[in-house]
């Protein structure tokens, strides 16, 4: 049960003899240790890294409530520091949830600007990873050494290029900064087939020949599905490469 329960804390941890979850957090770290988190449940999940913020304390009612009120894990890790207190988390639980998702986000740009990206497939690989954990559609684009390895990679528009406008100025400067003139747009589908629309065929068609007389080059157009997605180059009947 959780802290902010009402219920007296003893001081003592959750293995204490007929206590139902007798031996729970060992039992539940074991399994960790054992497959990952194949099979875990979110509230199983946020049970978990609470044992370290509440080493006294079952977390197990706790965790079920929190899951519940934010709808799912990646929507409580998202959620700011304010809001995570005020659901009744202490300082240690708060600062944990959130430094996980940015160790992960600086592992991701360490490890992905040290790749070649020299296959569509290694490209698909990169803007699923950024993808993830988007909710709505978002616009991106990423520029290249002449290595292929990532010089940077930045949001342009929210939505897709069909739905919102796409800021040129912004993708060429972005591209100057880097000291590139090597481009791959990529947007996602959330919740939907990667199979691009007619504008966004177009859009990424005027993008390509306006690159081309900047004299830079359009590489690729990524586009991210549920489960799936879509390299325009990579598909010569999109009729762009």
């Amino acid at each position: 049960m959780g802290a902010d329960s009402g219920k007296k804390n003893t001081g003592k941890e959750d293995n204490k003899s007929g206590n139902i979850h007798q031996g729970h957090r060992s039992r539940l770290r074991k399994r960790y240790l054992a497959t990952g988190l194949a099979g875990f449940d979110d509230h199983q999940i946020l049970e978990l890294l609470l044992f370290y913020s509440y080493p006294r304390v079952d977390m197990n009612e706790k965790a079920h409530e929190l899951i519940k009120q934010f709808g799912d894990l990646h929507n409580m890790m998202s959620a700011d520091a304010n809001t995570l207190m005020k659901a009744g988390l202490n300082e240690n639980a708060v600062v944990l949830l959130k430094l996980i998702p940015d160790i992960c986000s600086n592992r991701f740009e360490h490890t992905m600007k040290r790749e070649r990206y020299d296959s569509p497939e290694k490209l698909k690989a990169l803007f699923a990873g950024y993808f993830n954990s988007k909710k709505k559609e978002e616009f991106v684009a990423a520029c290249f050494y002449n290595d292929l390895t990532l010089a940077g990679m930045k949001p342009v528009s929210e939505g897709s290029p069909s739905d919102a406008p796409t800021n040129l100025h912004m993708i060429i400067s972005f591209a100057v900064g880097c000291g590139s003139t090597l481009v791959v747009l990529s947007h996602n589908h959330p919740g939907t087939s990667s199979k691009p629309s007619q504008s966004d065929l177009a859009v990424t068609m005027g993008i390509k020949n306006y690159l081309a007389a900047m004299e830079m080059t359009l590489m690729d157009h990524i586009i991210i599905g549920d489960g799936d997605a879509v390299s325009l180059r990579e598909n010569a009947a999109f009729q762009i490469f």
